[in-house]
């Protein structure tokens, strides 16, 4: 039986010692339960120390059971992640269970809003009641950069600098790669103002315009449809190291990743073009 430990608003998903690298390709889950998502070990957790919750912790958790003991555990983590659907908070007497990635996944489809925050040279996204859900770090090398997003140490999306050679320095647009946990190009990113969002074959899809709010006089982002002009996103700059994702419409899985991936972009360099280590760019 594999043993958990009980994340915490402040805990971050990944391990303190990870390793930066290109995804390997990951294999299509399979076992699909019946609101979509895969299953999960059911087993729970007492209260215990970090140390002694994370030595068991096992990294396959694609754990397979009985379709009545699957829907039980997806409607624990269901509890445990639209919690911020009604801004309320699990209690901690209660046992949780830590979420596989493709339940993170599952989560991002389906909600509203999450928050962005940013704690040193490091970004973490959660959902509205601060429950965590991804890290995002970088690897600088020289005047490029790469980001990891990733969900409780599973690699989600790689962000890579494909600039030409100084560019930064010459004030041009910086140009990123989008790679999934499949080591397919899901699109690319131009940045400035508007923040440009392609697709695989380098065709704009969407792009983000800032604004300033008088109420905050902070600098806020909405996101559009190229062409048609539709709002999908609105990015709020509540706090220095504090931002709200607000999604609007029906976006797919792709697109709705992008536009999350974008803002947390944006996030990191909130005057887009500040170049320091705690701008991760």
């Amino acid at each position: 039986m594999q043993i958990f430990k009980e994340p915490s608003p402040s805990t971050s998903t990944k391990p303190s010692n990870h390793l930066i690298h290109r995804p390997s390709p990951i294999n299509a889950p399979t076992g699909f339960t019946s609101n979509g998502i895969t299953p999960v070990l059911k087993s729970r957790v007492r209260h215990k120390t970090t140390a002694a919750a994370g030595t068991n912790m096992n990294s396959d958790d694609d754990g397979r059971g009985s379709s009545c003991s699957d829907r039980v555990a997806d409607n624990e983590v269901s509890e445990t992640l639209k919690s911020s659907e009604s801004g309320e908070r699990i209690p901690r007497s209660k046992g949780i269970l830590v979420p596989t990635k493709w339940q993170v996944l599952y989560f991002v489809a389906h909600t509203k809003a999450l928050i962005i925050k940013r704690t040193g040279c490091e970004l973490q996204v959660t959902d509205a009641a601060s429950f965590p859900l991804f890290d995002v770090f970088q690897k600088s090398h020289c005047f490029r950069s790469t980001w990891i997003l990733e969900s409780y140490s599973r690699q989600v999306l790689v962000i890579s600098d494909v600039s030409k050679t100084f560019a930064s320095r010459r004030n041009e647009p910086q140009r990123f790669t989008v790679i999934n946990a499949e080591n397919e190009t899901m699109g690319f990113f131009v940045t400035g103002d508007p923040f440009i969002i392609q697709n695989s074959e380098r065709a704009t899809v969407a792009h983000y315009n800032s604004f300033n709010t008088p109420e905050s006089r902070l600098r806020s982002w909405h996101c559009i449809i190229d062409g048609t002009g539709q709002e999908i996103c609105m990015l709020e700059h509540r706090k220095r190291d504090t931002y709200v994702v607000k999604f609007s419409g029906q976006l797919g899985f792709s697109l709705k990743l992008m536009v999350l991936a974008a803002a947390v972009q944006i996030a990191a360099t909130p005057n887009m073009q500040t170049k320091s280590c705690c701008t991760l760019m």
